[in-house]
């Protein structure tokens, strides 16, 4: 995917509180985590106002080649890619750095 576009996910929680990794979502469809949470099996995040502002402001950095992330920025995404990597099936993504920042755990 070219450097200019950028998404943010859907967040897939457990009843228990604990969140989908990246690994975990990947394994199975986007259609097997939809149905389980239509039978209420997982919940479905929503994304907040402020991941989609971060993320807003993130895209004309990108669309004009100057976004530049931080240290720790660049190996989450690098992180993501090593995750992606695992599933051929998958096309690689950009992930809102904000977003990533926020919820690490989910490269684990």
């Amino acid at each position: 995917m070219p450097d200019n576009h950028l998404i943010v996910p859907v967040r897939y929680r457990e009843w228990s509180g604990r969140d989908l990794t990246f690994q975990e979502i990947y394994s199975k469809s986007n259609a097997f985590h939809y149905k389980a949470a239509s039978r209420e099996e997982l919940q479905i995040v929503r994304k907040t106002a402020a991941e989609i502002v971060d993320a807003e402001r993130e895209i004309p950095a990108r669309i004009d080649g100057n976004w530049t992330g931080s240290d720790k920025q660049l190996e989450l995404q690098h992180r993501l890619r090593q995750v992606q990597a695992d599933f051929p099936e998958i096309h690689p993504v950009n992930v809102s750095s904000s977003w990533l920042s926020r919820y690490p755990h989910l490269l684990d």
